[in-house]
């Protein structure tokens, strides 16, 4: 994709020119379900899905994470190993709607048994980038 730095560990989001096909293709496939979880941050009235996105701070995940956030109809629980890390996190808190509340970063890590339960209960949707 144009205006990214695939080099370093993370991408460049400061040119972030919008999701990829693929990410935006699951994105308009989930608008068309009935929506079944209601979130409400005390300005939002409407419904929003849980959706769960593993490995968030990847390219992939990030991609993902991005295009459900710019969607704005979901609460977005983004995996990472450590969520305290700004260094690894930063460009996912950077994202267009991650500071209305519509973003939470929480531990979890492959290697770790149950690591993803509490993490996934509730949700309706699970994109697995994680590796």
């Amino acid at each position: 994709m144009a205006g990214r730095d695939l080099t370093g560990d993370h991408p460049d989001h400061s040119t972030f020119t919008g999701p990829p096909t693929g990410a935006a293709s699951i994105v308009e496939e989930l608008k068309t379900l009935p929506d079944t979880y209601s979130y409400n941050d005390g300005g939002d009235q409407s419904p929003r899905r849980i959706v769960v996105v593993t490995g968030a701070s990847g390219y992939l995940g990030t991609e993902c994470v991005a295009a459900f956030l710019a969607h704005g109809g979901f609460t977005v629980r983004a995996t990472v190993r450590d969520p305290t890390n700004e260094k690894k996190t930063a460009h996912l808190r950077d994202l267009p709607g991650a500071a209305d509340g519509h973003l939470e970063l929480v531990k979890a890590d492959l290697l770790v048994q149950n690591s993803f339960d509490e993490c996934i209960a509730g949700a309706e949707f699970v994109v697995h980038t994680a590796s």
